[in-house]
């Protein structure tokens, strides 16, 4: 009943917003030719429709970021103090509530199975045209995955914010789209505005979400596109600042660069993070694969991951969660190399587990992580030294890297690196680093990980072929992009 009423609201707002909207649009667009200044009348509506998109985005964002930053602060050390004061009974209970989290979670997936991982794959398919989402879908959409986000980041999950926040910021552009009624193309500007404003509103680098709606959402650019896109990702920066007091996420600012006759070491590392991103992608997408034919309900497949988050948060905890804290804490020295390899096998075992079973959750925060981690041993042990900070600008490169490599997005992970970090001084040896590990990945013919995910949420509607449905039919519409539109789904099942 409450969805029901926040659309019939919406609703309400657009016919009665959006008629008078778009007559006076179509009376700029009639005089144009008359008087060009009333022409430019329509590039203050772009910014401000930019603005409320940021500026809500990182209203939504900004308490996503602090929910998920305040459950390691207060519900991790709770956890870990049950078995001092219960003994078996203290372990027992943090089991329990476990299996409630890996439970709840696992039914709101099933419920709205838009919710399913990061999120960027859907919001990639319809700024595409390759999926159409309602407007009362895209509000429970957005309620599901704040709550089943914390659901997960209580249980320990290695996953991130950062996915999550685009599908959150685009669930906002559609809200925006439906108040104020557009085309679309109008709608999926605004979709892709609303992705890059989370992306700013989480990575708090507003240049690597104006990027990451055209390199990776792939939306065509144009002086509206760029506006609309550029107001709605500082203004998620300036909100979230402003607001929440969210800054530069890691302290690298004095970072001390490697010196030109070591340069060649930077190919080698470059060469490691370009292999290492690759096995990481065909590891991802063959544990997906495996895990969609086990016979498992639904709503227990994140029930395994989350039972080894409880083994770990007693053993290992430094791997739990997005994985920010490690970086920093190997970046600022007092890790031994051999703890360093450990802390890296353990990151990407857990990344890959927590992953499965459709757990709401991103991969880039640990995506960076993993980069981090190896960047800094492979640096290291070319060095023959221990990880200090010195040489954390090993950091730095293998975190650019490695996301260059996994997502097949140099740019995107160049200008966010250094946005995050602030390790100006290391820029040359990150491009060199990011673009040979590119190279390296795509001699390795490595589909870019976002692209294999898509795959398994599209409705294949083959004729002659099977039809296969990743996600529910009544949550889920879709637009054939084949000449023949008319045929029904039974058809096209048709052997």
């Amino acid at each position: 009943m409450k969805y029901r009423l926040i659309t019939f609201f919406c609703s309400y707002l657009s016919r009665r917003w959006s008629s008078g909207i778009a007559r006076y649009q179509q009376k700029i667009m009639r005089t144009r030719h008359i008087h060009p200044v009333l022409h430019l009348l329509r590039w203050p509506f772009i910014l401000a429709q930019g603005g409320i998109v940021g500026l809500s985005a990182a209203c939504l964002v900004g308490a996503f970021r602090w929910g998920l930053d305040a459950v390691p602060r207060h519900v991790w050390p709770a956890a870990r103090e049950l078995p001092a004061r219960y003994g078996l009974f203290g372990i027992l209970l943090w089991g329990a509530v476990l299996v409630a989290l890996a439970y709840g979670a696992g039914r709101m997936v099933r419920a709205v199975p838009l919710i399913s991982g990061g999120g960027i794959p859907q919001v990639e398919l319809e700024c595409q045209g390759r999926l159409h989402v309602p407007l009362n879908i895209w509000l429970r959409v957005i309620a599901a995955k704040f709550l089943a986000c914390l659901m997960d980041t209580a249980g320990g999950l290695s996953q991130g914010r950062e996915g999550p926040s685009v599908q959150l910021g685009a669930g906002i552009g559609a809200i925006v789209d439906a108040l104020c009624g557009h085309t679309e193309s109008g709608r999926r500007n605004l979709l892709a505005a609303g992705g890059a404003a989370g992306m700013a509103a989480a990575f708090s680098a507003p240049w690597a979400g104006f990027i990451f709606a055209f390199e990776e959402l792939k939306r065509p650019v144009s002086r509206t596109s760029c506006l609309l896109t550029l107001s709605a990702a500082f203004a998620a920066w300036w909100g979230v600042g402003a607001i929440f007091g969210f800054g530069q996420l890691f302290p690298f600012d004095d970072i001390s660069a490697p010196e030109p006759a070591a340069w060649w070491k930077l190919l080698l590392v470059g060469l490691a993070l370009g292999l290492g991103g690759s096995l990481y992608n065909r590891a991802l997408i063959r544990l997906k694969t495996a895990e969609s034919r086990l016979p498992i309900p639904r709503q227990w497949r994140i029930l395994p991951s989350m039972l080894l988050a409880g083994v770990f948060l007693f053993t290992l905890p430094e791997i739990l969660g997005g994985g920010g804290t490690l970086i920093v804490q190997t970046g600022g020295g007092g890790t031994t190399f051999a703890m360093l390899l450990l802390f890296l096998a353990g990151k990407v075992f857990f990344s890959l587990l927590s992953f499965t079973g459709d757990a709401p959750g991103g991969i880039l925060m640990p995506i960076l992580c993993v980069g981090a981690l190896l960047g800094l041993a492979a640096g290291c042990a070319l060095d023959g030294v221990s990880p200090s900070p010195e040489n954390a600008c090993w950091l730095i490169c293998g975190m650019a890297g490695f996301f260059a490599a996994v997502l097949g997005t140099p740019l995107l992970g160049l200008v966010l690196v250094m946005e995050i970090s602030g390790a100006a001084s290391c820029l040359p040896a990150v491009a060199l680093v990011i673009l040979t590990a590119d190279l390296t990945a795509s001699r390795l013919h490595i589909t870019p990980i976002y692209a294999a995910l898509r795959s398994s949420i599209v409705v294949n509607a083959i004729p002659g072929g099977k039809r296969r449905v990743a996600l529910s039919p009544r949550m889920l519409q879709t637009r054939s992009t084949r000449p023949d539109t008319r045929r029904t789904a039974r058809q096209s099942a048709r052997p």
